[in-house]
């Protein structure tokens, strides 16, 4: 019964029956190790082939279609040679003109009873004949430019390709249905193995897909991808591998299918002695791009490159630990596996190099605007008052329509055009200052009107976040932004001081005009797209803002965040109104101690963010937040503690322990937000938080200055250090306390 019309074109080894392709450790020739599946176009083949062949069920559905509209009976079989197949879950996603209309989009049961008719159909002439190797299910592929189309995250194609396995594997038994592990980088190919098993499906020493391979640029990237699963001890077979990937990790594979042989043949313009291949419409010669016989002798290039693996696996193989899989809670939010690899993220790179030269000219303005408004301006207390009062005052004012119009706008246009204005507004203060036109009206107005560009900026940065960086690494992402942040708020003071006393204060906030629109260039090449949702929202501003109030305040894990921050920062805000005083006037350290001393707070911000993403893993994310408060908090009672002698080393020990928890909590919750937060409610709900957070600020200041007026100021030093324990109670008393993970929401 096995065709033989092909055998023409195959060189001696190939000279066997079909049943001898296929795996088989020990096998002679080092290319029949691994089974290599030739994608093919047509189903005729399968009845004709003498190899391995990988087939769509968009072929077998096409043709199975005009079969019946012509009243013939199903005319394909197979005589023996293997064949699996193939969902076509990028071409349905990606390439057709109709995506519903594709069998891939079609409900579970409809597919499985599909695949069940087509496999019947062609077994039904031979009942001796084995069925498919394995089908693939709805697995949902994680390129970037698949992701810009679904507008969905790593996490979530991830979730929804185990849920069409689990669905295939629960509607029909019979079926080797083929487990998919999609994901990008190998961290995420290491979550959704650990998302399997979490759901019940050990894939250990299963054949398993690994999806999203054969798109990238990288061959290095795909080795790094296979050889850092191989120790999971799966048979993997690697989606339309590449000969050149092949050629390095093809040794580690289980199986490998490609139809690169058609695309080939058809940009190379090769044609096969022998062939006379004609367009339909012309009649004019053309290639061979449809043509079996070009296909297998492509085969053969494919098992060279295999080959050559098996005789010479690369020997830093060896050398290279692969990344082994850490418990994952099945859609619950934790740390990445690994964060080594964040910085290597080309768009987070940029973003996170330009917030940081952002962050640090905003730390030097901070000091050098006051320093042009004593300076230059000759102002008295009270302008200077006026001036933070200009600075701050949009928080209050800003916020909530801004997480409003963020929503509605896009984060990236927000974030560009906030840069560009600050620059524009910063850089004004030096040109009007050179031309000795400066005046007092025209700092407010700067000072304002940047501090409404920070709250557009920083609301849509929140959003923004996610767009760029997946949500299994947005602790990993918040941790280095938060470090950042730290050390420009600890070296942005003192590099405007040298800046002002070497080059005048106006010179320092040119500096920060200038980080301005190294962050508006930086952002501009970042190669994220951005999904918005362009449906029309005619509900007027009052009504979404209300909206991002009552989705925060009706869900009960952001109703504790949206309670903890303001509460967190009143009592910070008191007990850091008192610490320069305490240390002057009780403790009695000179002025050039104080701002020693009070480096705690950055020292303990940057261990903080440092450690964010190791308790995380290490506890859960939810016990890690618990723990920062818990573990931090009683070390900030060493603060009334301090006296002069050797106890003047409590105060900056105990800031930095306490500053360490406030900053791995912001760290954690900030990442929670951003993957728990559906993408059209983000910029608002932050906007209601960051409302609340920072409206407390002043009124936190107040209440301690009153205090320190009424009782003292060592006993309101003692009261605001033992007050820091009431937002660690909000947390403690909520639904965090029940759960180990922050949960994650799964759909946009």
């Amino acid at each position: 019964m096995w065709n033989k019309r092909w055998r023409l074109d195959l060189t001696p080894a190939d000279d066997r029956r079909p049943g001898d392709f296929g795996r088989a450790a020990g096998h002679d020739d080092p290319g029949r190790r691994m089974r290599y599946y030739t994608g093919i176009g047509h189903p005729y083949h399968l009845a004709d082939s003498p190899v391995p062949v990988f087939i769509s069920v968009t072929t077998l559905m096409r043709y199975k279609t005009r079969w019946e509209q012509q009243g013939d009976r199903w005319p394909v079989q197979s005589y023996g040679a293997p064949w699996a197949g193939d969902s076509g879950a990028f071409a349905a996603l990606m390439l057709a003109r109709d995506g519903d209309a594709h069998p891939w989009s079609m409900e579970t049961s409809k597919y499985v009873s599909t695949w069940v008719d087509l496999v019947e159909r062609i077994s039904h002439d031979c009942p001796e004949q084995f069925g498919p190797d394995f089908v693939a299910t709805q697995d949902w592929p994680c390129e970037p430019s698949v992701r810009a189309r679904t507008g969905l995250t790593v996490r979530e194609h991830q979730i929804r390709s185990l849920d069409g396995y689990a669905a295939a594997a629960g509607e029909c038994e019979w079926l080797p249905w083929l487990p998919v592990l999609q994901g990008w980088h190998l961290e995420e190919y290491l979550e959704h193995f650990d998302m399997y098993r979490a759901a019940g499906f050990d894939l250990t020493g299963r054949r398993v897909g690994i999806g999203s391979v054969c798109r990238r640029g990288s061959q290095h990237d795909i080795a790094a991808v296979i050889r850092g699963l191989a120790p999971l001890g799966m048979r993997m077979h690697a989606f339309g591998l590449s000969i050149n990937g092949l050629r390095m990790v093809g040794h580690l594979l289980d199986s490998s299918d490609s139809q690169a042989w058609s695309k080939t043949a058809r940009e190379e313009h090769i044609l096969l002695p022998g062939c006379d291949h004609r367009a339909r419409a012309t009649g004019e010669l053309t290639d061979c791009r449809n043509c079996f016989r070009y296909a297998l002798r492509y085969r053969e290039e494919v098992l060279d490159a295999v080959r050559a693996a098996w005789a010479a696996p690369p020997v830093h193989e060896q050398l290279t630990p692969a990344l082994t899989p850490t418990p994952f809670p099945w859609r619950a939010m934790t740390a990445p596996t690994a964060t080594r690899s964040i910085l290597r993220d080309h768009d987070f790179r940029l973003l996170w190099a330009g917030e940081t030269v952002s962050q640090t000219g905003s730390a030097m303005t901070v000091v050098a605007l006051p320093l042009v408004a004593i300076f230059v301006l000759h102002a008295s207390p009270l302008v200077l008052g006026v001036l933070t009062a200009a600075a701050w005052l949009p928080a209050l004012l800003v916020s909530l329509p801004a997480g409003a119009w963020v929503d509605q706008l896009g984060r990236r246009p927000v974030m560009q055009t906030a840069n560009i204005t600050s620059a524009a507004l910063f850089a004004s203060v030096p040109a009007a200052a050179w031309f000795g036109v400066l005046t007092l009206p025209h700092l407010v107005v700067v000072a304002f009107a940047g501090g409404v560009a920070r709250v557009f900026l920083r609301t849509a940065f929140q959003a923004y976040l996610p767009t760029v960086v997946d949500r299994g690494r947005l602790t990993a992402a918040n941790s280095w932004l938060s470090g950042s942040e730290s050390a420009a708020e600890l070296a942005g003071p003192s590099l405007a001081g040298l800046l002002a006393q070497a080059a005048g204060a106006v010179t320092a906030v040119a500096v920060d005009a200038a980080s301005f629109a190294v962050a508006a260039v930086t952002i501009s090449r970042i190669r994220a797209v951005e999904h918005v949702d362009r449906r029309r929202d005619n509900t007027g501003l009052g009504a979404r803002i209300a909206a991002g109030f009552r989705y925060t305040f009706t869900d009960p894990f952001l109703r504790t965040m949206a309670l903890f921050a303001p509460a967190g920062n009143f009592t910070q805000a008191a007990m850091q109104t008192l610490m320069v005083v305490f240390l002057v006037r009780v403790v009695g350290v000179p002025a050039a101690g104080v701002g020693i001393l009070l480096a705690g707070m950055g020292a303990g911000g940057l261990a903080g963010a440092a450690l964010a993403g190791p308790a995380a893993r290490r506890f859960g994310t939810a016990r890690a937040l618990l723990s920062c408060g818990g573990v931090t908090i009683p070390a900030g009672l060493l603060l009334p503690l301090t006296a002069s002698g050797w106890r003047i080393v409590l105060f900056p020990a105990g800031l930095a322990v306490v500053f360490t928890g406030v900053a791995a909590g912001s760290v954690i919750s900030r990442s929670f937000r951003q993957a728990y937060v559906p993408a059209v409610m983000l910029a608002r709900s932050s906007a209601t938080m960051s409302m609340l957070g920072f409206g407390a600020i002043p009124l936190g200041a107040l209440a301690g200055g009153w205090l320190a007026t009424v009782a003292g100021v060592h006993t309101a030093m003692w009261a605001t250090c033992v007050a820091l324990l009431g937002p660690w109670l909000i947390v403690f008393l909520s639904p965090i306390r029940t759960v180990r993970d922050l949960p994650e929401r799964t759909t946009t």
